[in-house]
């Protein structure tokens, strides 16, 4: 019996910057949704800045407009949740 056999090529670099880079990206995002999720706040929200950082960088190296405008969006709504939550103190 002559079976097909399907493969998949990857499409992504599987070496070099922008490997570490997303799976530094990665990690941190995990990092972010543990101490979200444990209410640490602000610490989650400089990880999470970091996060959308290194996605960023990997989507603009992968010219990945998907990864460029989620990234990049997700990191002005945390840098605005940072900068009102320091108004708020200053405030104060």
């Amino acid at each position: 019996m002559d079976e097909e056999i399907n493969t998949v090529e990857k499409t992504t670099p599987s070496e070099g910057f922008s490997w570490w880079l997303k799976w530094l990206g990665s990690i941190t995002g995990i990092i972010t949704a543990i101490l979200s999720a444990s209410n640490l706040f602000p610490y989650n929200m400089f990880t999470g800045l970091f996060c959308f950082i290194c996605w960023s960088i990997v989507g603009m190296m992968w010219q990945d407009r998907a990864l460029i405008v989620m990234n990049i969006f997700l990191l002005g709504v945390y840098t605005m949740t940072l900068v009102n939550e320091f108004k708020d103190m200053v405030a104060q």
